[in-house]
């Protein structure tokens, strides 16, 4: 298996995780809705609140990882553009 990377941001009571990691069992993507089978990677979201103790759990396939980051990267370019011209 593959090693699982995790960036985890605290605040307060508030957490924000971001993690790839393999999967265990059959999930699906939570924004396409397709299948990541068991055994392949994907990013998972948590987002949380330690003092209710309410968690989110959200499962991204790559393929919807790297469109949202090109999507990103568009407007992130579209605003730098704007912004030399004014």
């Amino acid at each position: 298996m593959d090693k699982m990377y995790t960036l985890r941001y605290q605040k307060g009571g508030l957490i924000r995780e971001i993690s790839i990691r393999a999967s265990k069992r059959e999930r699906r993507c939570t924004i396409c809705g397709g299948c990541i089978k068991k055994g392949k990677r994907y990013i998972r979201l948590t987002l949380g609140n330690l003092y209710i103790r309410r968690f989110k759990r959200y499962a991204i396939c790559f393929d919807c990882w790297v469109n949202i980051k090109s999507k990103l990267k568009d407007v992130k370019e579209k605003i730098e553009n704007a912004s030399r011209y004014s």
